[in-house]
């Protein structure tokens, strides 16, 4: 005869707690090695190659990256982090790759990291990064582009057999994406006039 306790067979209720406890140890063990993996993004696998999108003719060569801010070092509690110079390498190539680039250009981009989600251990890992963009006319002190983009991306065991390896793919691909939407709409930018004449209207 069972022992019953509020009508739950106690047996049944020390089988739940004894998974209970064993899923607890797991979950410690899987973030312990995730710790012990810790590495970063890398940066070749954030940079935008696709083929050069139609951009406003008054933007093109005449962006150059103010400030970049946001990025942290490999944080040991998780294992993939994006670094400040990594982010920053990352979009100062795709929009270099994109010909928005120039050295004496007259609109300003300053770019913030607010935040790259961490997910639970799981087989597939979605990370979402979160950049504030702000594109400033240098000369008129215009505000051209201002706008906090959100953009996630989801790694599976295909793409990495640990999950720290996986983490790190996600992260990758988050800022990726990241930086892909920003491109995008930048080509939806509706000015028509020369930048230096901006104020004037």
């Amino acid at each position: 005869m069972f022992v019953q306790c509020n009508g739950k067979d106690v047996s049944q209720i020390m089988l739940t707690h004894v998974w209970s406890v064993c899923r607890l140890i797991l979950s410690v063990y899987c973030l312990t090695v995730i710790a012990a993996c810790a590495t970063d993004a890398r940066v070749d696998k954030m940079i935008f190659d696709g083929p050069r999108l139609s951009y406003p003719d008054d933007i093109q060569k005449n962006i150059r990256i103010n400030t970049v801010n946001g990025g942290n070092e490999a944080n040991p509690l998780w294992s993939s982090q994006i670094t400040t110079t990594a982010f920053k390498q990352s979009l100062e190539k795709s929009l270099a790759a994109q010909r928005l680039l120039a050295a004496d250009a007259e609109l300003t981009l300053d770019a913030t990291l607010l935040e790259i989600s961490e997910p639970q251990v799981a087989f597939d890992m979605e990370v979402a990064a979160t950049v504030l963009y702000l594109l400033v006319n240098d000369t008129t002190g215009e505000i051209v582009f201002h706008e906090s983009i959100v953009a996630p991306y989801v790694a599976g065991i295909e793409d990495a057999m640990s999950s720290a390896g996986r983490l790190r793919v996600a992260s990758e691909g988050a800022v990726l994406a990241n930086i892909e939407l920003f491109l995008d709409k930048l080509t939806e930018l509706d000015r028509g006039v020369n930048v230096s004449d901006a104020d004037s209207l």
